[in-house]
């Protein structure tokens, strides 16, 4: 019964380390071959993409498998067939198997054959000798195993620590930076820090430049005043809200408290970016947070651009550009990976799966040209705006609405990423700047004052850049501020 529990027990560690790989050794260790075929997917390459369906097939599966596994070897195994049955036999120190006779009986008791000699330790002579190199294949294979899970272990454990990444330039002379990637990497890490199928995506944390409490970065807060009017600004928007490349104290929202705080205002900024939002997410999170115990603010400021033009190019690679529904970064990328997998299925199966009695399958659209994806991105957003002015008009705060700068909104700096197609890029982000709904400010020039590196890739800045952006903001939204101080609250 021991021996069978701890197969058991076994199986259920096992099973637990498949479905939550990324954050048990042994389950690192178990799926390197997989991760071995997936990094080698990579390659552009006919076999590469191959082995990328296989692998994502066999990850799906693989996790599909285990949880059924876990689940039924300790429900069915581990409990009552062998826990329990121990469990009384260790304390009424009874044997279910041993023969007994009632003398009160007319039943006679079978004699029961011992399948256990009676003295176990004793050699028997008619039992096959064992292989002669069966120890030293066992001590070959570990020889060999010991080493791979080691290495891949460490290899695919994932501590930020020991990735060697290159400060960028636009961080030079900050200290801080190499702290910042590992806290960042943690919480864009599935499994600890990052959730994308949750409302506000990133779980709740406690790190040295990122901390995240009731699914809101925490920001920078004035002090007391002294019984002035402490006006409240929520700030909307994706990953340039939230702060990638900025300590707490120093994201947009932490910067507008403060420009705010040294013109003699104070503000009560909350931060509430969620990394991938497009405007239509922002609109109904923040149509459901200002109807909540805490709202509506007095003023609330939704900055975005670029995640809603890459929600219009993930849609256009997945050829869905005549579908009328909004286009989430999230969804778009579960398509993608569940259009990979039917593609697996093709070439293993040479058909698509079989669908149901009059189902009708799904047809693609041609891609779209690119000056058409930019007018579509904007057309998208300014449906989304609707939705966010209503909201914002239907709890009585003053609203406003920002476009972001990007790497492709000013020229190219020394320092800062390029690429080849920079300057059709530059071109695509004029073109859209000069199609954006009226009432929208744009703040792509907000950043030229600055011929320093301040991108450290196409959209993210340093501390730097968002204080020249959270400077811009305070400006626009100033008179307004002073109306509101001037009203009874």
């Amino acid at each position: 019964p021991l021996l069978l529990l701890l197969v058991a027990l076994a199986l259920t560690f096992l099973g637990g380390t498949a479905a939550g790989a990324e954050d048990r050794p042994l389950g690192r260790a178990v799926r390197l071959p997989a991760t071995l075929l997936h990094r080698a997917g990579t390659l552009r390459r006919p076999l590469g993409r191959v082995l990328a369906l296989l692998v994502r097939a066999a990850l799906w599966l693989g996790r599909a498998a285990a949880h059924v596994v876990r689940v039924l070897t300790f429900s069915l195994l581990a409990v009552p067939a062998v826990l329990l049955p121990w469990l009384v036999q260790r304390l009424l120190l009874l044997d279910p198997l041993a023969a007994h006779h009632d003398a009160g009986s007319r039943w006679i008791t079978r004699a029961r054959h011992r399948t256990q000699p009676a003295h176990p330790w004793m050699h028997d002579p008619a039992a096959r000798p064992p292989h002669p190199y069966r120890k030293v294949r066992t001590a070959v294979v570990l020889l060999l195993a010991v080493p791979v899970v080691v290495v891949g272990t460490v290899w695919l454990r994932g501590d930020p620590a020991a990735i060697d990444v290159a400060q960028p330039a636009a961080f030079a002379g900050d200290d801080w930076w190499d702290t910042h990637h590992q806290d960042l990497t943690y919480v864009l890490t599935p499994r600890t820090g990052w959730n994308p199928y949750d409302w506000q995506r990133v779980q709740d944390v406690e790190l040295s430049t990122i901390n995240v409490h009731d699914g809101r970065r925490d920001t920078w807060t004035p002090p007391d005043c002294g019984g002035c009017r402490r006006l409240k600004v929520w700030v909307y928007g994706g990953s340039t809200i939230f702060g990638y490349g900025q300590r707490d104290d120093h994201t947009i929202p932490s910067e507008l408290a403060r420009v705010a705080a040294d013109a003699g205002y104070t503000l009560d900024v909350r931060n509430m970016g969620v990394p991938g939002n497009l405007h239509f997410e922002e609109a109904q999170r923040y149509a459901w947070d200002a109807t909540g115990q805490d709202g509506p603010p007095d003023v609330v400021v939704f900055y975005d651009g670029v995640n809603d033009l890459k929600g219009a190019l993930l849609r256009n690679d997945y050829r869905a550009n005549g579908e009328d529904q909004p286009s989430s970064i999230t969804l778009e990328e579960f398509r993608r990976n569940y259009g990979s997998f039917e593609a697996f299925l093709t070439r293993v199966f040479g058909s698509r799966p079989a669908s149901g009695p009059g189902a009708v399958p799904t047809t693609s659209s041609p891609p779209a040209a690119p000056d058409d994806l930019a007018r579509r991105a904007v057309e998208d957003y300014a449906r989304a705006l609707t939705t966010s002015r209503g909201a914002v008009l239907a709890t009585g705060a003053d609203g406003f609405w920002f476009w972001q700068p990007d790497r492709w909104s000013r020229g190219p700096v020394a320092g800062e990423p390029s690429g080849p197609d920079d300057e059709a890029l530059r071109g695509r982000s004029a073109l859209v700047r000069s199609l954006l709904p009226e009432g929208v400010v744009d703040l792509s020039d907000s950043l030229d004052p600055s011929t320093a590196p301040l991108f450290y890739d196409d959209v993210h800045t340093n501390e730097e850049a968002a204080r020249m952006v959270a400077t811009s903001m305070f400006a626009e939204i100033r008179p307004t501020l002073d109306r509101l101080r001037q009203e009874a609250p």
